[in-house]
This record gives C-alpha cells, sequence and structure tokens, in this order.
C-alpha cells in the first residue's frame, strides 16, 4: 500500500469508528463528492475493501481499509516553479505551507508560472508524487501564511466541506493605522462593489453575512497589532471590515491604506478535525520578516509573543 500512496495512483485509508456501517456510496456522500465522480468509482471498478472489488452498496466495518483507484484524476496539471516552501504539516492527504506574499493561488492560464500552484507543481515533482493541485481555500497575494492543499479528489471534497461548514478555526495577524485601544466585534454583510471589479464593500441590502473578531494585541497613537478569527470566509472580509472601521490594513491601499508597502495580513493559525484520519490538526505559521520589521518599526511591543512565533 506504501507504493500505492507514494505514487498517488490510490486513495487509501482506514476506516475510523464513526464510520462502522456505513455504505461505500454514504461515506463518498458524507465528504460532499460530486455525484458523477462517485458514479463514477463504482462503473469502472475503482473501489476495494480489504482487496476485494466493492460496490456502492458494500458495508464499511472499522478497521477495514478502502482502497480507492484516482488515477483518472490525478495528474500534475501545472508548470513547475522550483521554490524553497515552509513546509508546517504533511501527511498522505494533506499539504500546509506557509504561503510567502507577492504570490496568487494559481494562474489564470495553466500554460502560466510564478503562481502557488507551480510551486505546489514543483514539490510533487521532487517528491514523485503525481496530483493534481487542490488548493482547499485562498489567500490574497500579499497575505502569507498557512495555506492548505489536498493530495486528491476525496479529501479535497471533504475539507472544501469544512470550510463550507466553518468547521476550520482560522486565526490572523493583522497590523492596522490607527489607535484600536479595545477588542471589536465587526458583523456586517458584505457584497461586491459594482463599481469597482476587484473590491468589496458593505452591503446591507443582499450583502452576505460575515463576523470578524478582533483582539488587541499592541496599540499606540499610529498603529496596532490585532488577532483576528473570521467565523464566515468572505472574499477580502478582514480587509473590508477593518477599513469600514476607519483601521485599513497596514499597506492595503485598496482600502484607504496611507502607508505603501505589502499589506501586514497574515493567516498565522489553522485547527480542524483532519476528515480522513479524524485527528485535530492545529497549525502555526511563523510571520515572516517584513512583518516583524514592520512591528519593530511602527513600536508595536507584544508581550504574548507566543503569538508571532
Amino acid at each position: 500500500m506504501n507504493n500505492y500512496l507514494k505514487n498517488e495512483r490510490y486513495f487509501v485509508m482506514k476506516i475510523r469508528k464513526n464510520l462502522d456501517y456505513q455504505t461505500l456510496e454514504k461515506f463518498f456522500q458524507g465528504v460532499s463528492l460530486a455525484k458523477n465522480k462517485i458514479n463514477y468509482l463504482f462503473t469502472h471498478n475503482c473501489c476495494y475493501l480489504n482487496g476485494e472489488l466493492a460496490s456502492k452498496h458494500s458495508i464499511l466495518r472499522y478497521n477495514d481499509y478502502l482502497m480507492v483507484d484516482i488515477s483518472n484524476f490525478e495528474h500534475l496539471d501545472y508548470l513547475p516553479l522550483d521554490y524553497n516552501l515552509k513546509i508546517l504539516y504533511e501527511d498522505d492527504y494533506l499539504l500546509i505551507v506557509n504561503k510567502p506574499s507577492g504570490y496568487i493561488i494559481y494562474p489564470d492560464n495553466k500554460e502560466k508560472n510564478g503562481t502557488m500552484a507551480n510551486m505546489i507543481a514543483a514539490y510533487y515533482q521532487k517528491k514523485q508524487m503525481n496530483c493534481t493541485i487542490r488548493h482547499c481555500h485562498r489567500l490574497d497575494m500579499d497575505t502569507t501564511g498557512c495555506l492548505i492543499y489536498a493530495k486528491d479528489l476525496i479529501t479535497q471534497s471533504a475539507m472544501e466541506q469544512l470550510f463550507e461548514e466553518n468547521k476550520l478555526l482560522k486565526n490572523y495577524l493583522a497590523i492596522v493605522e490607527g489607535n484600536v485601544v479595545k477588542d471589536r466585534v465587526i458583523s456586517t454583510p458584505i457584497a461586491k462593489d459594482r463599481h469597482h471589479n476587484s473590491k468589496m464593500i458593505i452591503s446591507r441590502n443582499g450583502g452576505k453575512w460575515a463576523k470578524t473578531i478582533c483582539k488587541v494585541i499592541s496599540h499606540n497613537q499610529n498603529f496596532s497589532l490585532l488577532k483576528i478569527r473570521i467565523e464566515s470566509g468572505r472574499t477580502h472580509q478582514i480587509r473590508v471590515h477593518l477599513s469600514s472601521i476607519h483601521h485599513p490594513i497596514y499597506g492595503d491601499e485598496l482600502y484607504g491604506a496611507k502607508i505603501k508597502t505589502r499589506m501586514m495580513l497574515h493567516c498565522y493559525q489553522i485547527t480542524f478535525v483532519h476528515p480522513i484520519l479524524g485527528k485535530k490538526i492545529d497549525i502555526k505559521a511563523p510571520i515572516y520578516n517584513d512583518f516583524k520589521e514592520v512591528i519593530k518599526k511602527e513600536k508595536l511591543t507584544c508581550e504574548k509573543r507566543k503569538i508571532l512565533l
């Protein structure tokens, strides 16, 4: 089985206790795998339990081994870009990296290069893993920190379900303009700006619900360092919410920042229950040097130093 895992031709998992007596079809539906993909796996005899061919009616038992041929869905689909990625966590199903600033998640054309997808492609290529590049969420170009990739279509579907159901805890660090003297909770709906394609706005008519919780770590008359947790995942949520209370993120010119530099927003922690292994995953991403330098430059002290390391 280790060879199958290394070559990424098969999805292999040991059945956990909470899946005991489920049908295989029910398992796939439970991780929100698309109906057409489920049908493909069964009609092409791709599923095996303990080495025996399985059908959609097959019953999963605790400690069984499920093996699914995913060859048709897995292949390197982006040009490789050699880059010294900061790996935060990796197993047979997930890869979590500390995203650097200045890179978008994927190009608008797979013949192009210079994005996170290309870096991941190079990493998989070096490891001789034939995986489709599957990001589970996005971070803006200048945002750094925890970025999750799934190594197969089943894990990707399960992770996307966690995001949709808000079952992941995401904490950010942000340096903002202005003196934030107390913790804040911002609960205002967000919508696209009809007059600016790349911008979001607060909109109480037709906007989507969003909640951002801000805790003050350090502040002075000009700048503040915040720990931020979001309970929804709207586009530009943290950026537009902070701008709406007149504390734009340091360097975020799109939302009103006066200082011209890269935006100081970092996804420093992500916590969730692994959808395949069933164990708690708690990952923290160290901040990059430019973030540290701004903290020092703007005289933002931090007694709770463990948050940053």
